[in-house]
């Protein structure tokens, strides 16, 4: 086996400036108690289903409404809109 290479160092030449690097090492503190987690109000499918919900109640209370009537009409009442009991 080899003998490792020492490391090669280099002397600056005269009047030169010497420029030394130095590390610094920063600790960052685990985070404290913040804000409390965001509610349910404040989720985007929150207010998509909140929304789809009003639509569906719109159209069933206006589906309800409406009853079995016939469609009104010019031509008259068809036997195609009367209910039939089987």
């Amino acid at each position: 086996m080899a003998a490792p290479v020492p490391a090669a160092t280099t002397v600056p030449p005269p009047g030169a400036t010497v420029v030394t690097a130095t590390t610094t090492t920063t600790l960052i503190a685990a985070p404290g108690p913040g804000k409390a987690p965001a509610s349910v109000t404040g989720k985007w499918w929150f207010w998509a289903s909140l929304g789809g919900l009003l639509t569906a109640t719109i159209v069933i209370i206006a589906v309800a409404r409406n009853g079995h009537a016939a469609p009104k009409s010019d031509l008259g009442n068809m036997d195609a809109f009367r209910p039939r009991a089987f």
